[in-house]
């Protein structure tokens, strides 16, 4: 492979990672949560979010390229109850999801696996909720 052509892959991993984020807030817009502030680099990725019916204040996402492999952190912030409930019980919760971009993305720049992408956030998104409810 010439300079040219790991030139091309090299900024095509980053398309693929700008895309996959993109449907990846797409399922969390869809999931009515309102978008509030969103942050690309050529590799890591911040997405802001609330929702007035959740138990979350708010929900962010930081999310880094590892090669081929999007690291993507879901962080749940519950509004503060009391004081001393804070000081107990943690307001913020994380879970942490690896997804191989190829999975989701073609090399001809097409998202495919929607429904898995969908479901996965659908099934973080809920253990947030439950988790900080």
């Amino acid at each position: 492979m010439g300079i040219k052509e790991s030139l091309e892959a090299a900024s095509n991993v980053y398309v693929k990672e700008n895309l996959l984020m993109v449907a990846i807030n797409g399922s969390i817009v869809n999931n009515g949560w309102k978008l509030l502030e969103e942050s690309y680099s050529s590799s890591d990725f911040f997405s802001l979010f609330s929702k007035k019916d959740s138990p979350l204040k708010r929900m962010s996402i930081k999310a880094s390229a590892l090669g081929n492999m999007l690291k993507v952190n879901f962080i749940g912030e519950r509004a503060s109850r009391s004081s001393m409930e804070d000081i107990i019980e943690s307001n913020i919760y994380e879970i942490s999801k690896t997804m191989n971009v190829n999975m989701y993305v073609t090399d001809d720049i097409e998202l495919q696996n929607e429904i898995l992408i969908h479901n996965t956030v659908c099934l973080v998104i809920r253990e947030l909720e439950d988790k900080l409810a």
